[in-house]
This record gives C-alpha cells, sequence and structure tokens, in this order.
C-alpha cells in the first residue's frame, strides 16, 4: 500500500473536480452540482482524516466517481504504470467471448475458474459511456490485463461442446501504442498492415480496412492519411468501395475529415458541437462543414461498422452515412464523442493524466452520439457459428448489396 500525505491529496482532488468544473459540458446545473457534491463527501470523509491516506483506494474512489458520467472520454490514467498481458487475445463477438486454439475460434467458459461474465461484469462498473457492446469489448481488453505476472488456465468450449483446458499466462505488458506490438509474446515494430490494408475483391470491389485514426501512426513518414489516399490511388479502378472501420477505435478526426473529403463533390452540414468553453457557464453550439480536398473519388461507397468503432470513426460516419453518400452495413457504432482535454496531475511520486470532455457532438438529426451511436443502414451481425467458421457476414453482404 502507497501512501502520501493529507494535504497532497486533498489538492489532488480538488484539482480534479476544478478541471471538470472548467471543461465538462454538463446539461444541466443539477448535473454539475451532483458531481461536486459527490466529490465534497469524498473530501469530508473520515478516511481523509488520517495524516498518511492509501493512493490505491483514492484513485479507485475517483475513478467510481468519473464512471457516474458515462461519458467515454472521460477517465484518470496512471502513467508509467507495470501491467501484464495475456500472451494470447480474448476477444468478444457475436455476444460470446472466443480465444482460438490452432487457429479454431473456442467460447471461453471460465478463466481460473471464474466464469467469464463474472469477470466482464465486475470490469462493467469501472467504464463509463458508450453503447453496451462498447463497454462489454472494453471490458475484454480489460480482462487481458493484470497487475501481477502468473499463470492462467482458460477452459472454453470446442464446437462439439468438449472442454478444452488452455494455459495460458500474463507476461510483462512490452506494448507501446504505435511503436511496439507483442504478439503470441513476441514483440515487432508496427507494419503498414497493423493500420491499413487495401485489395481489390471479384466484382471490380475494392476493400480498404482503415484500423486507426491515430495521430501518432508514421510508417515511412506517412500518416494514415497518406496511407489511406495511397491504397484509394492504387484501386482507383475499381467500380464500388468498401471502408472497413469495424476495429477502428477512434484517434484524430481531423485524419476522418480527410480522408471523408475525398469522396464528397460539395461543402455539406455533418453534425454540430456543444462546446463547454473554460471560464464560461453557458455551453456554445458550433457547427461543423466539410468539403472536398484532393483526389474525388466517385465509387459508390459502403462502410463497415461495428462496435469497436467509436470516436473519430462515430464522426466518420457522420460525414458520409449521414448525409447519403455511402450505406453502412454492420451493427452500431461505439458511441463516444468528447474532443478530451488532457491534464498531467501528480500524487506523490506517481504521475496521471486526466481525460476530461469538453463537448457533446449531434449528428443533424438531433441525436447525441454520445451513448447512442450510429446505427447501421443495414443491420447484419454474426452468429457464433458464424465465428467458428470465419465467415465475415458483414462483407459478404456489402458485397452482395453492391452487386445488386
Amino acid at each position: 500500500m502507497k501512501t502520501t500525505n493529507r494535504d497532497e491529496c486533498l489538492l489532488f482532488v480538488e484539482s480534479i473536480k476544478t478541471h471538470f468544473i472548467e471543461n465538462f459540458p454538463f446539461l444541466k446545473d443539477k448535473d454539475r452540482d451532483d458531481f461536486i457534491s459527490k466529490f465534497d463527501e469524498l473530501l469530508n470523509e473520515e478516511e481523509f482524516l488520517p495524516e498518511q491516506i492509501d493512493i490505491d483506494d483514492l484513485i479507485r474512489r475517483i475513478s467510481q466517481i468519473l464512471v457516474t458520467l458515462d461519458n467515454s472520454h472521460v477517465g484518470l490514467n496512471e502513467k508509467n504504470l507495470e501491467n501484464f498481458k495475456l500472451t494470447r487475445d480474448i476477444y468478444c463477438k457475436a455476444k460470446t467471448f472466443w480465444i482460438n486454439e490452432a487457429g479454431t475460434p473456442l467460447e471461453i467458459i471460465s478463466i481460473n475458474d471464474t466464469p467469464i461474465e463474472v469477470l466482464i461484469n465486475e470490469r462493467l462498473k469501472e467504464i463509463g459511456g458508450g453503447t453496451s457492446e462498447w463497454k462489454r469489448y472494453k471490458a475484454t481488453k480489460r480482462i487481458m490485463i493484470s497487475d501481477k505476472a502468473g499463470d492462467v488456465i482458460i477452459k472454453a468450449r470446442d464446437e462439439q461442446g468438449k472442454i478444452i483446458e488452455i494455459k495460458d499466462q500474463f507476461i510483462k505488458n512490452e506494448n507501446k501504442r504505435f511503436e511496439i506490438i507483442v504478439e503470441n509474446g513476441i514483440a515487432r515494430e508496427y507494419r503498414r498492415d497493423d493500420y491499413i490494408e487495401g485489395k481489390m475483391l471479384d466484382g471490380d470491389i475494392a476493400l480498404i480496412n482503415i484500423k486507426s485514426w491515430g495521430g501518432k501512426i508514421n510508417i515511412d513518414g506517412k500518416n494514415i492519411v497518406k496511407l489511406v489516399e495511397e491504397e484509394l490511388e492504387n484501386l482507383k479502378m475499381c467500380k464500388s468501395i468498401i471502408l472497413d472501420v469495424r476495429e477502428n477505435d477512434g484517434g484524430n478526426s481531423h485524419y476522418a475529415r480527410l480522408v471523408a473529403s475525398h469522396f464528397l463533390k460539395e461543402k455539406v452540414d455533418v453534425c454540430n458541437f456543444l462546446v463547454k468553453k473554460p471560464g464560461q457557464n453557458e455551453m456554445i453550439r458550433e457547427y461543423a462543414k466539410i468539403g472536398p480536398e484532393g483526389e474525388y473519388y466517385d465509387q459508390k461507397l459502403v462502410i463497415l461498422t461495428g462496435p469497436k468503432g467509436i470516436s473519430s470513426t462515430d464522426m466518420f460516419l457522420t460525414f458520409l452515412k449521414d448525409i447519403g453518400r455511402a450505406v453502412s452495413i454492420g451493427q452500431a457504432t461505439g458511441g463516444g464523442s468528447g474532443n478530451p482535454q488532457i491534464f498531467n496531475l501528480h500524487l506523490g511520486d506517481r504521475e496521471f493524466d486526466l481525460w476530461v470532455s469538453c463537448w457533446r457532438n449531434y449528428r443533424n438529426n438531433g441525436q447525441e452520439i454520445e451513448n447512442n451511436g450510429i446505427e447501421p443502414d443495414i443491420f447484419v451481425e454474426p452468429t457464433p457459428e458464424d465465428v467458428r467458421n470465419h465467415r465475415d457476414v458483414e462483407l459478404e453482404r456489402a458485397i452482395k448489396y453492391l452487386n445488386n
């Protein structure tokens, strides 16, 4: 248990409260006052009477308060924190949790004899904002991380119902986003195909998979926009284009806008925002327009969507799907926006990033994106049987749509 003195903790908590009062877009005065009262209650509790305070417990309690805001771009994240990651991925698809064994998807039953749904439900309590399916995706990622190393027994069920025990382990997490990725315990640098893949399908259809809008992506000096533009140029003779953003959990919305601009002939209204400016009580309504930039591609356009796609990917759908330029196929997006401001805080010898949303993003139809996501034009969802058979039913439906 790490402790620090009472005065430092009081200053830390007051700083967090102030950043939210100045920057977070509360819709009602009551919402803001309720949030403030939660911090005031924390500051007045008996735990703040001792001279030395348990930092881990304090961070946990602050995080619980932040979750009540129900916003996907809010959080208190410790920097330089050592953690451990399973060597193999667990993933959620068709409302089921899976692990691959020799290339075969197996349905997970438990981890170290704790039912998978129990583990997921515990993690869901730590997640605020986004759709229910987005939260399950985030919870799945969190059960792959531990604060200590150790062996793990995963029990899973094959297609015939046979229970299989899989031995795995938590090893030191060396992943550095946009720098190093660890696969099956082996570290390597990120490659182009980790972010962008393009190919031709039958029927003169081009498929471009955009896996991130990350602003720090740099492959041979090229950011994600340049990488997408190269794929568009290579595949420009196609009759139709499928953009796959199902795995894209956001990043730089400016990059999403630049890619979308290649499919527009004129400037259009795409969405609007309620923005909280520091020092101002009233929020300001701002409207977003985007127009053509660079080479124009007039091909028929489909976008594959799913619950992992959030933030800048939500906005990407407002740029193209909501104005009728593209048809979306799949499931609803993750439902998150916020343009977060990030504040660096210290407590004792520990360093934290505080994420505070400063806007609310609305579609042209008036619906807020946060917690709602953007529904597809054509709903398609895989079944557990599709997962076992490696069927990409969303892509199949997109090809059928374009060919007809």
